[in-house]
């Protein structure tokens, strides 16, 4: 029986860590193929409405899944594959400005078979709220944007030239403008993490399926 539990036990190591990597490559893969496409307006001044930004949104998702496909050989067999995807809640894709949430939605195809279809949610800011009740946006480096409720206007630039240009409080150091602004990202993403697994776990009921957690 010893032998028996070290060995599942080794068994159980070797199959996370094999998980682990296959999904760490792939999010890779995702992740370099977006920062390509985020570097396209900078480099050739090309800029995308919202209408071309869903569609960059669908090409990343279709890397990152042909990916996971093609490490669990099931690139021809999309049964398994949505079956896959069951065990992924929601994906983040950070951005320059702001975050996008994918979860999957459960829709009827052309041929009246449902599949399951991943869904990006409009993208997200990352705002805080000042104490005299103005709106600053951070961006994943130093550079910010303020909205002057009381003036309508925005004061952007990084953060020495924002400090003197319009109240900050209660950021009143670069230190604390880092700490905030990494507190306020994380906070805004569990916060719609928590929303979109509840909402897998009623998509999952609704497929006449169960969920077993472990510790």
């Amino acid at each position: 029986m010893g032998d028996t539990r070290e060995d599942l036990q080794v068994f159980n190591q070797d199959m996370y860590k094999r998980y682990s990597d296959d999904f760490q490559a792939a999010v890779d893969d995702a992740g370099d193929y977006l920062s390509r496409l985020e570097q396209q307006p900078t480099t050739t001044a090309v800029h995308y409405g919202r209408e071309r930004q869903l569609q960059l949104d669908q090409d990343v998702l279709s890397v990152f899944y042909s990916n996971l496909a093609l490490k669990f050989g099931l690139e021809n067999n999309q049964t398994e594959m949505n079956n896959l995807k069951m065990h992924i809640p929601a994906l983040v894709m950070f951005g320059y400005s702001g975050y996008t949430l994918v979860t999957l939605d459960d829709t009827a195809s052309d041929s009246g078979k449902d599949e399951l279809k991943p869904v990006s949610w409009p993208e997200r800011p990352y705002y805080y709220k000042l104490q005299n009740g103005n709106l600053l946006y951070f961006t994943l480096d130093d550079n910010a944007r303020v909205y002057d409720t009381s003036s309508n206007e925005f004061y952007e630039g990084e953060y020495t030239t924002l400090a003197a240009e319009t109240n900050l409080n209660p950021l009143t150091s670069i230190e604390l403008f880092h700490e905030i602004r990494q507190s306020t990202i994380t906070s805004l993403v569990e916060k719609d993490l928590a929303t979109a697994i509840n909402r897998h776990l009623e998509l999952v009921k609704r497929m006449g399926l169960s969920i077993q957690f472990t510790l």
